[in-house]
């Protein structure tokens, strides 16, 4: 992978590199990278793939797990109902 790396020093192609390596390492049926532009409030998908399908995003404003989760530091983990989560977090915002 190191030398893949080296060859490919377009973060795109090192995104999908890195994707792709995990994917096939855990067998994995999602695997998302993203980055953050904190300047512009966005999260951006660099690498997503569900179920086989890679899958594209635009550059989209934060919400409230990635405000969450760049304030906080800490993962997220949420076993249930996401919906009624999301709700009472933007409640709390």
């Amino acid at each position: 992978m190191q030398e893949g790396l080296v060859r490919e020093m377009d973060m795109k192609a090192i995104y999908d590199l890195v994707g792709n390596r995990i994917c096939n390492l855990f067998d994995t049926q999602t695997v998302i990278i993203r980055t953050f532009d904190h300047k512009a409030g966005n999260e951006e998908w660099q690498f997503a793939i569900e179920k086989g399908e890679r899958i594209y995003s635009k550059p989209r404003p934060f919400n409230w797990a990635n405000k969450l989760l760049l304030t906080s530091k800490q993962s997220i983990l949420i076993n249930e109902d996401y919906q009624a989560t999301a709700k009472k977090m933007v409640a709390q915002a």
